[in-house]
């Protein structure tokens, strides 16, 4: 089936947007809402999924987390305890096969972030990366990072993303057949009774949110977790990962908030 946030949710299907009480990162204080027209509109996420690779799992969780605050230090980011001020927020998962990353710079609509890139690839020395973008519904992209390179990619829409690639790079040299995937790198990822083959039938398949729903039944990655983001957009309605965790039940006690504020030097 196709999953659709805004069903599980139990929002109306009135399209409605949520207006924020602006900061530096446009969060909303969900006291405002504006009636749109009837134009549909698309779900929009993104996040980091971390592969732990070794029976340590607390171990892996530890050393991942000290990796996300020296990269982010690196890259001129200092923690703060103001939220107001923070210009990148990390929600970090728990321990567990995958560690889930939501990042308020990651957003479906914009893959190419380099920043977004930069921190999957930093990472990925302590385990395999996958970046998951979902543009309106219909694009869906998966970046894989291992030993701080990215190893692969796939989009279900390779001619349409390079035609919009091309107009932001026209310099590019990428051609379609490079968004293709291979499944065979993914092969560690893969719970034991499934195989790569299996993994390429599914990309195969047109509709993304579909793809996306089989392929992490494939890697074992949360229903819940891997249709969300730091913010979400679904026909027409943006909101944050804490309230769309809420409508899901979904326990969050158990996450890591990082805060930073950009620092000049």
């Amino acid at each position: 089936m196709v999953y659709n946030i805004t069903a599980r949710c139990g929002i109306s299907r009135r399209r409605w947007t949520i207006f924020v009480a602006q900061n530096k990162l446009g969060r909303s204080s969900m006291n405002e809402r504006q009636l749109l027209d009837d134009t549909s509109m698309g779900q929009d996420f993104a996040h980091h999924h971390v592969f732990s690779h070794s029976t340590h799992l607390q171990t892996v969780h530890a050393t991942l987390l000290q990796r996300l605050l020296y990269t982010l230090r690196t890259q001129g980011y200092e923690p703060t305890e103001q939220s107001e001020d923070a210009d990148r927020i990390l929600v970090v998962g728990p321990p567990g096969r995958w560690i889930w990353i939501y990042d308020s710079a990651a957003s479906g609509d914009n893959p190419a972030n380099q920043a977004v890139a930069d921190l999957a690839q930093a990472v990925s020395t302590v385990g395999t990366v996958v970046d998951t973008f979902v543009y309106d519904s219909s694009l869906l992209h998966f970046f894989l990072y291992r030993h701080g390179k990215r190893a692969d990619q796939f989009v279900t829409a390779p001619d349409f993303y390079l035609t919009m690639l091309r107009q932001r790079e026209p310099e590019t040299t990428y051609q379609a057949h490079d968004f293709a995937g291979q499944p065979a790198v993914w092969q560690e990822l893969l719970l034991p009774a499934y195989t790569s083959t299996m993994l390429r039938t599914i990309w195969q398949q047109s509709a993304a949110l579909m793809i996306l729903e089989q392929t992490a039944n494939l890697v074992g990655w949360n229903e819940i977790v891997c249709h969300g983001g730091y913010t979400i957009q679904d026909d027409g309605f943006v909101f944050g990962y804490n309230e769309y965790f809420r409508e899901e039940e979904y326990n969050i006690s158990h996450v890591h908030i990082y805060q930073f504020v950009k620092v000049v030097r």
